[in-house]
């Protein structure tokens, strides 16, 4: 049985097989001294800096995420944070302390548990088959080009929105009152939330409301809120043995009623929209982008024999996810030091 493992790449020890013990650890000071001068052109335009200067960006890593890292852990408070975020009380928008670390447990241990979402593969293989069968629809009698873009967001909505609520929202065979709405809602908020507001930077401009801007968002977070409510209220008198997210979530809210409020599960519900739909598109829109400019990438036998295996079905998809990211992180990384190389 073939394993597809990701390649052995040179660390900072100078062994190809030396890894850090988890992805995300954090790199300590004397590691930081090593890597911190080579990055630092990847984030700044290129300025000449004094070897003396340049000494002290170490200096300033060590101190920044270590002696003050509880100061850099919170965002910083804006209008969104306010009221779409359930006045910073999200797991996003909410600032380090007690209260985001039990929320940092339950979205650990309650939502992105393995166990949680493996009880919900069949909806994103049924969402996957959709969006295949569309596809296909378009290109059965030749080839043609389709906009994946907005089909890729569209798979992601209904697949947190029916973990979430057991309904699709998204889709041609969608378009039923409560479905319409909440798009408008959801292209309301990423409007509001991608676009840059002065009186963040300028709070004397909050005093004249700039540009109507606080008081759009704040008739709009009563809107989404209503539409939550709703949902909520719905799964509470219709309760399906902790068949969608809601409720499960009820479910903690009866042992636990004065945390898990109704805010609290609302606020969540905002988080995986806002939070888990925009990027899942737009990492799969990057990765077929990058399969189409690269096709030999498709030939490689790892990635050949885990596409045989998943269509026989005889291989779970995490194995398939893994030897697919790992194939393209390959990818990158000697594209990545081509580039440094030329």
């Amino acid at each position: 049985m073939a394993y597809c493992q990701e390649p052995a790449t040179e660390s900072s020890s100078g062994h190809p097989n030396h890894r850090p013990s988890s992805p995300h650890q954090t790199a300590s000071p004397s590691h930081s001294s090593q890597i911190l001068p080579n990055m630092w052109p990847c984030f700044l335009p290129p300025i000449r800096v004094s070897p003396r200067r340049r000494s002290l960006f170490p200096v300033l890593a060590e101190e920044c995420f270590t002696k003050n890292d509880v100061v850099l852990a919170n965002r910083p408070k804006n209008t969104l944070g306010k009221y779409i975020g359930y006045n910073y009380s999200s797991m996003v928008a909410a600032p380090y302390g007690d209260h985001w670390r039990n929320l940092r447990k339950l979205g650990a241990n309650e939502i992105f548990s393995p166990h949680r979402l493996n009880m919900f593969l069949s909806i994103r293989a049924d969402e996957i088959r959709r969006l295949l069968s569309s596809l296909y629809a378009k290109s059965v009698n030749g080839f043609a080009r389709v906009e994946m873009q907005s089909k890729l967001a569209e798979l992601s909505f209904n697949v947190i929105m029916r973990m979430m609520t057991g309904k699709r929202y998204f889709g041609l065979e969608e378009d039923n009152v409560e479905a319409e709405r909440f798009r408008g809602l959801i292209r309301e908020v990423f409007k509001y939330g991608g676009v840059s507001n002065p009186a963040e930077f300028i709070p004397l401009l909050k005093l004249i409301d700039y540009k109507n801007f606080e008081k759009a968002v704040k008739n709009l977070s009563k809107e989404m809120d209503l539409f939550l409510q709703g949902l909520i209220d719905e799964h509470r008198v219709d309760r399906n043995s902790n068949s969608t997210m809601i409720d499960h979530l009820l479910t903690l809210q009866e042992s636990h009623p004065d945390y898990y409020t109704d805010e609290l599960i609302k606020s969540t519900i905002m988080v995986l929209l806002l939070a888990g739909t925009d990027t899942s598109s737009v990492t799969v829109e990057w990765a077929l982008s990058a399969l189409l400019n690269n096709p030999e990438v498709l030939k490689r036998p790892e990635l050949k024999s885990t596409m045989s295996w998943a269509k026989t079905g005889c291989l779970k998809n995490q194995i398939c996810r893994n030897c697919l990211i790992c194939t393209m992180l390959s990818r990158r990384r000697s594209v990545c030091s081509h580039q440094r190389h030329c």
